[in-house]
């Protein structure tokens, strides 16, 4: 019994073909697979997959004078030889004194293991800044902002942040003399040109249109960054370059 890591997948099949012929009978040589695995056979076929391990495994049956054919069957129907295998290799799975006989992965399982390490370290140091408060309230979750098809441009950068062209910014270094918004009695900040300001009445109500399908207005910057489109437009008619 022959046993494989965790994180293996359809390339573990020319090896255990390999082993088959290098420790089984040498009665016949005539190996006759029927992996359920649709993805192993595109493997074979593909010209532009490289298959590393298995074309050198391949090459050598070839040389010995083996012959392999392939078939594929439909998984978990009742075929009396899949089935078999199935137990066995749940039996070998379980079984802590049978050795690992091949600890091999594709590329694509280690690439998509070290994204995930990479994501969840970024999500650790998103969670614990304090400097990117303002962006976080639209996306508290890297995966969901790495899932978003977002065109930035500096009216969006400037509402996501809170830096630019705005009174209250402007008046923290002390460029102008007062942060009070010209068309109101409050600061002049990104949250009241999104829910207050008079000013853009009727920008805003196409966004709140398009959020009170899911919620109530007003909502949760959260709500508003799913309904992306509707921000932007209503982000690009702020005149950040004139904003009294």
């Amino acid at each position: 019994m022959y046993k494989q890591s965790v994180r293996t997948s359809c390339n573990t099949e020319i090896p255990r073909i390999f082993a088959k012929y290098k420790y089984g009978s040498k009665d016949s040589n005539h190996i006759h697979r029927q992996p359920d695995d649709p993805g192993f056979h595109q493997k074979r076929q593909n010209p532009y997959i490289s298959h590393g391990q298995n074309s050198t495994k391949s090459r050598e049956l070839e040389q010995a004078d083996w012959k392999v054919r392939f078939c594929w069957v439909k998984a978990h129907v009742g075929t009396l030889g899949n089935e078999l295998a199935d137990r066995l290799i749940k039996e070998a799975a379980t079984n802590a004194d049978i050795a690992i006989c091949y600890n091999k992965s594709p590329k694509s399982v280690v690439l998509g293991e070290l994204e995930k390490t990479s994501v969840e370290t970024w999500q650790s140091i998103w969670s614990c800044s304090f400097k990117v408060n303002a962006t976080k309230e639209y996306f508290p979750t890297v995966t969901e902002r790495l899932n978003m098809k977002i065109s930035t441009n500096q009216h969006l950068t400037t509402m996501l942040t809170g830096h630019g062209n705005i009174k209250s910014y402007l008046h923290r270094f002390k460029i102008i003399t007062s942060p009070v918004c010209p068309w109101g009695k409050n600061d002049q900040t990104t949250d009241q040109l999104l829910y207050e300001c008079e000013l853009f009445k009727t920008q805003r109500n196409g966004l709140r249109i398009a959020v009170s399908k899911s919620g109530d207005w007003p909502t949760s910057k959260t709500l508003i960054s799913m309904h992306y489109k509707s921000f932007k437009i209503f982000v690009n008619s702020i005149p950040f370059d004139n904003l009294g």
